[in-house]
């Protein structure tokens, strides 16, 4: 990587400044605008070149890095001219290059999109930037996150507030002794890494992520359940200020070979298959050869039915505010990979299915706040309840969505649109249809990966009467009486709660197998008694396929007319059941017969 001294920098800082607009449409001209409001740093006003743009103020990051040295948020800046990536390292002194903190020509007439990344301390950092006169100004709000400064709004002033005191945090994240960080050792072979990117909100924490943990305990009792956050400036700030230890996810993966782990479940809370979800693939792939089974379930919203459950979920909790007159307005974060289009595919399904009065909306892609703001008021609504699409109540929350003492907040620019707005800060984790659709994801991993159910027996006392399915005077019919062909065949089952749907018998080449149907509850199928689980091969057992009606089986039979005795395994007591089951050959077509 190369690297730049402070010399070299003023020679190259021209250079630093450029920016293209590669993939990324330019911005037309007054799209930004000289931003009036005033700054301050410490409580001391200050002066700099500004712009508002979408809403939001933009500075220079050199000047910001100037205004903080010598103060406890003071950083570092270095870049990298052939990657265009520029290097933030907190904690260091600025070496001013020369042109700080000038003021004076309105260049906000040239302003594109930029395309230079951001790393502070070695980690990538999402911060929104624009180019305006060959210099790059990025968003403060972001930056303060990203760097660990505070950033407030001075309605009576018009002032933005830079503040560097963990004092002055503005507001109470909860109580952290109440969340478990879930950082144990002794998790025993088989172990359920619930990955997140994290927040430093405590009682978002723990009503979100933290329920979502719980449940996925209370799943898979077999498993140990741990955490791991993706944003290492979140577990710094949580451990600086709360005293908290949250392992990161090359912390938590190491943890688990460290104790032995053989079996190991990573479960993300990602909302899509986007940037994030990417990176903890690619960090998997080097831990691939330390457990014998690495499962990774997939991100909330995957699938058809996801979404399904997803919408029935926010529109259920939110019917109440439901009046004509008042818009339900999600607000996501956003991303510039291509799964952004989950937000779009939302909302066109929340239309499809008759919920006019929905909407979606992004912080830093599409569908932006305008143009959720312009349907809505289009619509005619008077009033809007914001919520997060977010798994978390977390910083976007409390400050993009629902700060009122923030202008550039959506509370503030739905009010100044005339919405008289009420924010509900309840993270989508918090919600148990969205912690059992996360859970159904690991299920469906776990089985996927064919990873075998406990070999445990369920006792006679728990099993419903047992039935005979056999008469008197019954005959077995062996394939050699019956022609090659598919038929629609009856069948029986001594339990009513394991239920034979639709078999059909298949008949080739002297052998006999029936494909049928039961609830999905059963999601595992043995051939044989029950006293012969415990031995049995892996291969012995047969997982079911899941479909619209159930969990579908093909067994192999010896004959109609015959006692079957098998075992089915419910997920939900995650027991065996022995079951014995007959086809009856009074239903197959007389034609089929060898006569």
């Amino acid at each position: 990587m190369k690297r730049f001294s402070a010399k070299a920098l003023l020679s190259l800082v021209l250079a630093f400044m450029l920016v293209l607009s590669l993939g990324v449409p330019a911005l037309a001209a007054g799209t930004a605008a000289v931003s009036r409001q005033k700054l301050t740093v410490d409580g001391k006003a200050v002066e700099c070149e500004k712009y508002a743009i979408g809403g939001y103020n933009y500075f220079k990051l050199r000047d910001l890095a100037m205004l903080l040295n010598g103060t406890n948020s003071q950083f570092a800046v270095d870049f990298d001219g052939d990657t265009r990536t520029v290097f933030i390292t907190t904690g260091e002194a600025y070496t001013p290059v020369g042109g700080e903190l000038n003021t004076g020509k309105d260049n906000s007439a040239t302003c594109t999109a930029s395309e230079w990344k951001v790393e502070v301390n070695g980690e990538s950092a999402d911060i929104s930037a624009y180019a305006l006169g060959g210099y790059n100004f990025f968003k403060l709000r972001d930056l303060g996150k990203a760097i660990g400064f505070y950033v407030h709004y001075d309605e009576a002033t018009d002032t933005a507030v830079v503040d560097q005191s963990e004092e002055d945090e503005a507001w109470d994240t909860g109580d952290a002794s109440l969340d478990n960080p879930r950082n144990q050792d002794g998790i025993g072979e088989k172990e359920i890494l619930v990955v997140s990117f994290g927040t430093s909100f405590n009682d978002s924490r723990r009503l979100t992520i933290g329920a979502i943990e719980a449940a996925m305990e209370k799943a898979f009792p077999a498993y140990s359940v741990r955490r791991g956050f993706t944003a290492n400036i979140i577990i710094d700030h949580v451990k600086l200020r709360d005293d908290v230890d949250i392992d990161d996810l090359k912390q938590a993966l190491d943890r688990a070979v460290a104790n032995g782990v053989k079996e190991l479940v990573v479960a993300p809370t990602h909302l899509m298959d986007g940037f994030e979800y990417n990176d903890i693939l690619d960090e998997l792939k080097s831990y691939e050869s330390k457990f014998e089974k690495l499962i990774v379930s997939d991100p909330l919203l995957t699938s058809h039915d996801d979404y399904d459950a997803v919408i029935k979920a926010i529109t259920e909790d939110t019917a109440q505010f439901l009046d004509g007159e008042t818009a339900i307005c999600f607000m996501g974060h956003g991303t510039e990979a291509a799964s952004n289009h989950v937000y779009a595919d939302l909302q066109a399904k929340l239309t499809a299915a008759g919920y006019k009065d929905y909407f979606v909306g992004t912080v830093e892609a599409t569908p932006t706040f305008q143009e959720v703001v312009d349907q809505v008021k289009a619509a005619g609504y008077k009033k809007v309840i914001l919520e997060p699409l977010m798994i978390v109540a977390g910083d976007h929350a409390n400050n993009d969505m629902a700060d009122p003492e923030d202008e550039e907040s959506w509370y503030s620019l739905f009010k100044a649109a005339g919405i008289e707005p009420t924010a509900r800060l309840k993270g989508l984790g918090e919600f148990p249809a969205i912690q059992a659709l996360l859970v159904s994801h690991v299920k469906a991993a776990i089985d996927a990966a064919g990873t075998l159910p406990s070999r445990d027996i369920a006792d006679a006392s728990d099993m419903t009467t047992v039935k005979d399915v056999e008469e008197e005077g019954m005959t077995p019919v062996t394939a050699d009486k019956i022609k090659d062909g598919t038929y629609d065949i009856s069948a029986k089952s001594s339990s009513s709660m394991f239920r034979v749907q639709n078999p059909k018998l298949t008949v080739a080449d002297g052998k006999m197998t029936v494909t049928f149907t039961t609830t999905k509850t059963y999601t595992w199928f043995f051939m044989g008694p029950t006293d012969k689980i415990a031995g049995a091969a892996d291969s012995e057992f047969l997982r079911g396929t899941e479909t619209d009606e159930g969990m579908s089986y093909t067994i192999s039979i010896e004959a109609l007319d015959e006692g079957i005795a098998c075992a089915a395994y419910s997920k939900n007591k995650d027991q065996w059941y022995a079951r014995t089951l007959l086809f009856r050959a009074d239903s197959l077509p007389a034609e089929a017969l060898v006569k």
